[in-house]
């Protein structure tokens, strides 16, 4: 073959590649987007698209990145963290940064605690659209009060994790907020630190538990332990394929429950190891966990064809079992749980993925028995009016079609 038909099929190649990510970007399961991509007054010249550039990645490496390469990622990663520790501004005999001039246009000072400051050198322009903020670390995905002092933490979805140490709302002093997991080597699909959940031991509130992936955007790999409040991390192992994360329950100082893609997974040693739970909840996507009492605890889980089911143990995680439920007449998908506190109700709201123009009458599954078996309520007052749906169906009950996306319901 010459040259020039080998550059032609590389050409058409690339055109039927870039037609299929164009494709990708009107599919039900994205967010809406407007194009270009950088609009406002202080968007730079050019059409640079950081989405393209991830889905151009995901496509080069045949679809969503594999477990393996985000552990490849996180390998280069740590070696890149200790060969130039000593330059960073928490790193171990760190050195002053270089002074850098002044501020270009639009650059934002950052203070990171007592260290050197950053100055953000770009982009400063809209990476997605007009409505969204300038700089983005991404939605927050947990906010962690400390029990008894004004420490605060605050976990992004595309920005790791911050700790802020004056974080006291009577005061006046502006929040200080140093990021507390640059260090760490948890690369995900786009490169950044991808946070999935963040929690709290119930025993100690120096030691926290932290899961890489978000949930729907970057994926992540990793679960990482801190006994110092977030100055140090330590990774865990057992992560099987999880390369998501969708909750993290700790029961007690070494019990910990742990809800990835990769379906549920238990630490009996405060998390430095898991093992996949037994039974219905070790596969899928465990989406949502919750505590009843010390061994009794509700597992909704997302099969890989999108059906959601609710499984309940009274072993403290060793064993499990389906819930009956009764009431509900459509298919589920995503189910979101919330236990009421008195150690026997708990309940659930469900995305609906029929796909029939009928709205369902609005409704939560509920719970009286430790999540054994659920029956549907439909309210009777005001202002629970709408109903989770599908993308794909014609109908949305008010919610914009983001039953797969948008899920939370809490308990007073």
């Amino acid at each position: 073959m010459n040259g020039w038909a080998t550059r032609s099929i590389s050409m058409l190649t690339l055109f039927a590649a870039m037609s299929g990510l164009a494709a990708q970007e009107g599919s039900p399961g994205e967010r809406r987007r407007e194009l270009p991509a950088r609009k406002g007054p202080r968007a730079i010249s050019g059409h640079d698209r950081p989405d393209l550039r991830r889905d151009w990645n995901l496509f080069w490496f045949g679809g969503l990145a594999s477990p393996g390469y985000l552990d490849f990622k996180n390998q280069r990663a740590a070696e890149e963290v200790r060969r130039w520790s000593h330059l960073l501004p928490k790193g171990p005999g760190a050195k002053p940064l270089p002074s850098v001039g002044p501020s270009p246009s639009g650059a934002q000072l950052a203070v990171s605690g007592s260290g050197p400051a950053w100055v953000n050198l770009g982009p400063t322009a809209n990476l997605t659209s007009a409505s969204f903020p300038d700089i983005d670390s991404g939605r927050p995905v947990a906010i962690v009060p400390h029990p008894t002092t004004n420490t605060l933490y605050l976990a992004t979805s595309g920005g790791g994790v911050f700790r802020c140490d004056n974080a006291d709302p009577a005061g006046t002093a502006d929040w200080i907020w140093t990021p507390i997991t640059d260090n760490l080597p948890s690369s995900g699909s786009s490169g950044n630190v991808s946070i999935g959940a963040l929690a709290m031991s119930p025993a100690n509130a120096s030691v926290l538990y932290l899961g890489a992936g978000d949930m729907q955007d970057a994926t992540g790999r990793g679960f990482y332990t801190s006994t110092d409040g977030g100055s140090t991390w330590t990774a865990a192992t057992g992560l099987g394929n999880a390369t998501r994360t969708y909750g993290i329950l700790p029961a007690d100082a070494n019990l910990v429950l742990w809800g990835t893609n990769d379906g549920l997974k238990i630490s009996t040693n405060g998390g430095s190891s898991f093992t996949a739970a037994s039974g219905g909840p070790g596969t899928g996507s465990a989406r949502s966990i919750q505590k009843f009492g010390a061994m009794d605890f509700i597992c909704a889980m997302q099969d890989a064809n999108g059906a959601g089911s609710l499984y309940y143990t009274a072993s403290g995680g060793t064993t499990w079992a389906a819930a009956t439920l009764t009431g509900v007449t459509f298919p589920m998908g995503r189910i979101t749980v919330s236990a009421a506190g008195d150690g026997t109700t708990a309940y659930a709201i469900i995305e609906n993925t029929n796909t029939a123009s009928t709205v369902v009458a609005p409704g939560v599954l509920k719970t009286t028995d430790k999540g054994h078996t659920w029956a549907w309520v439909t309210p009777t007052t005001a202002p629970f009016t709408t109903y989770l749906k599908n993308p794909s169906s014609t109908t949305d009950g008010g919610d914009g079609k983001q039953g797969w996306y948008n899920h939370m319901i809490t308990v007073d």
